[in-house]
C-alpha cells in the first residue's frame, strides 16, 4: 500500500507521529475506504467520508444497506457511538447509591420439602 507523501511527511509540531497516521491510512484501507495508492475508493470511500461517524461504524452503515438490515445496524452504531446510554445525573447518586453494610446477596431460601 502506497501512500501519498503528502499525508505521512506533514512537517508540524502538532501532529500526531507518524506511526499513528500510519495506522490510521492502513486501516482506511483495510475497511476499502482507501485504494492502494491512498485516495478515496469509490463509492465507499466518499460514502464512508460524508458520515460523521467512526471508519468502521461507517462501513458498518453501508454494508448493513447492503444487506437490507440499516435499521437494526443504525441502532447497534447508534448504542456503541455514546458513552453511555442510561442517564446518571451526579446530584441524585447518593440517592441509589447501596450502602455499603447492605449485603445485596442474601437470599432467602424456603424449603418445599415437608
Amino acid at each position: 500500500m502506497v501512500f501519498h507523501k503528502h499525508f505521512v511527511d506533514l512537517d508540524c509540531h502538532l501532529m500526531l507521529n507518524r506511526g499513528a497516521i500510519i495506522k490510521a491510512l492502513a486501516e482506511l484501507h483495510s475497511l476499502g475506504a482507501l485504494a492502494d495508492d491512498g485516495k478515496l475508493e469509490n463509492p465507499v470511500g466518499y460514502q464512508m467520508s460524508r458520515l460523521p461517524l467512526e471508519p468502521v461504524y461507517s462501513k458498518a452503515l453501508i454494508l448493513a444497506n447492503q444487506f437490507n438490515c440499516l435499521e437494526e445496524m443504525l441502532i447497534t452504531v447508534a448504542v456503541l457511538s455514546v458513552e453511555s446510554i442510561f442517564y446518571d445525573p451526579r446530584e441524585k447518586r447518593e440517592e441509589v447509591s447501596i450502602p455499603k453494610d447492605h449485603d445485596i446477596f442474601t437470599f432467602s431460601f424456603i424449603s418445599t420439602v415437608d
